[in-house]
């Protein structure tokens, strides 16, 4: 966390050592726990998966609260009312601009309803920075978001990476941005390996992502307990040497703990960690 903390502004540094010091400024995991399954297809078959249109209804409620200062971010769906930013994230955005002296082109892959973008808006609007945040998203969502929050400033949607080129004349995003998405996707480090391939991001930086204990990688199906909605997802916990084999032609400025959720437990007892890092193309162009 000290290359973090160099990052940031000093009052946001000293933030970031204090939540570090303490608890996570946001709650647990909202959910009921990881049960280990024997593939993805399993996974697939024993879950009720993204596609649940309830899951877009509760994003939209959440979110549209936010919008209207209502709410100050939404996560999971679930609204909240006392300010938090996701610090660790902050400073490697802080990075790219400072350091590498880039515009912040962000491609939020996954990135719901701009949930990320909409909490920070308030930090970012003190920034002098040229940035433009586009969400990848599925079709159902990205057509809300292009209904309900194509005023905002700075918040674009895209339904897949070849769109989200082309959103906006003249700018290519040179970020691209990982929370709580790569377990989610069918084959996550195949995804992600095609992915860095075919677009050459200079920056990569990831957040709340699920890696095993043990080192091993499982398919699991993930909960969501009944009081928020009915759901569960199929979830793939990742090895971290599978992932970081992955990322060769980059290089690791920071690993750190997530901010937002801690750990959770798969149903044989194997802790499983949320994890976030940056990471820098070498020999970039």
């Amino acid at each position: 966390m000290k290359f973090l903390n160099l990052l940031l502004p000093p009052i946001l540094g000293v933030l970031l050592r204090k939540v570090i010091k303490k608890k996570p400024l946001a709650p647990p995991p909202i959910t009921e726990g990881l049960e280990i399954m024997p593939d993805h297809a399993t996974a697939v078959r024993c879950s009720r998966g993204y596609e649940d249109a309830l899951i877009l209804e509760k994003c939209l409620q959440s979110a549209l609260l936010v919008k209207a200062g209502k709410a100050c971010f939404e996560r999971d769906s679930i609204a909240f009312y006392e300010p938090a930013w996701t610090l660790t994230v902050l400073a490697c955005l802080e990075h790219i601009h400072s350091f590498y002296q880039k515009p912040l082109h962000v491609l939020d892959f996954g990135g719901s309803l701009g949930s990320f973008f909409l909490q920070h808006r308030a930090y970012f609007a003190q920034k002098a920075w040229t940035l433009n945040w586009t969400v990848v998203e599925q079709a159902h969502f990205v057509q809300a978001g292009q209904q309900y929050f194509s005023d905002v400033r700075g918040l674009n949607f895209a339904k897949d990476l070849p769109t989200a080129f082309n959103v906006l004349e003249g700018t290519v995003p040179n970020v691209l941005f990982l929370s709580g998405v790569l377990p989610y996707l069918p084959e996550p480090l195949v995804w992600l390996k095609d992915t860095l391939n075919a677009y050459q991001f200079p920056f990569v930086i990831m957040d709340r992502t699920l890696f095993a204990s043990d080192g091993k990688a499982y398919y699991s199906v993930q909960h969501v307990p009944s009081h928020i909605y009915q759901g569960s997802y199929p979830c793939t916990i990742l090895a971290e040497s599978d992932f970081h084999a992955i990322l060769s032609n980059y290089e690791c400025l920071t690993c750190f703990k997530s901010l937002v959720d801690d750990h959770e437990h798969l149903n044989n007892g194997v802790r499983v960690n949320y994890q976030g890092g940056f990471w820098v193309k070498k020999n970039r162009r």
